[in-house]
């Protein structure tokens, strides 16, 4: 079970930090928008892509770290 969970917690961690990329945000939320076939002004994106990484940011902040 130990095992496990360093996985996941290793595994928890590369996924913020990649949440933490604009770059990451810009991808999901243009092949979201693709798939449902909806067209976004450039400033929207620039918009969503910052909430969220805003949001990412405050998981951040509450997730505690392994001492």
């Amino acid at each position: 079970m130990k095992i496990f969970m360093k996985i996941l917690k290793n595994v928890l961690g590369w996924v913020l930090d990649r949440l933490k990329e604009k770059s990451t945000w810009l991808a999901l939320f243009a092949g979201l928008a693709t798939m449902l076939g909806v067209e976004l002004q450039p400033e929207l994106k620039e918009a969503i892509m910052t909430a969220g990484m805003a949001v990412v940011s405050a998981v951040a902040i509450g997730v505690a770290e392994q001492k």
